[in-house]
């Protein structure tokens, strides 16, 4: 089943990565999942979950022509 992500639940960390609320239940299995827009579908990026089930998007890195890298 797919899980909502809010801004308000993601924080942007750096140019590569959000860090996920750790109130937000996220399962060790969704670890590679594909992270996408509700706006368009376009992918944001991959979740990224560790051991200690902290978890993280790796964002998708885009160039100014618009070309995924």
């Amino acid at each position: 089943t797919p899980a909502r992500l809010t801004a308000t639940q993601a924080a942007r960390s750096t140019e590569t990565y959000w860090l996920v609320d750790r109130e937000i239940p996220i399962e060790k299995s969704w670890h590679g999942a594909a992270v996408v827009s509700r706006a368009d579908g376009g992918l944001i990026g991959v979740l990224v979950v560790d051991e200690r089930g902290s978890a993280r998007v790796a964002l998708l890195q885009v160039s100014q022509a618009g070309a995924a890298k």
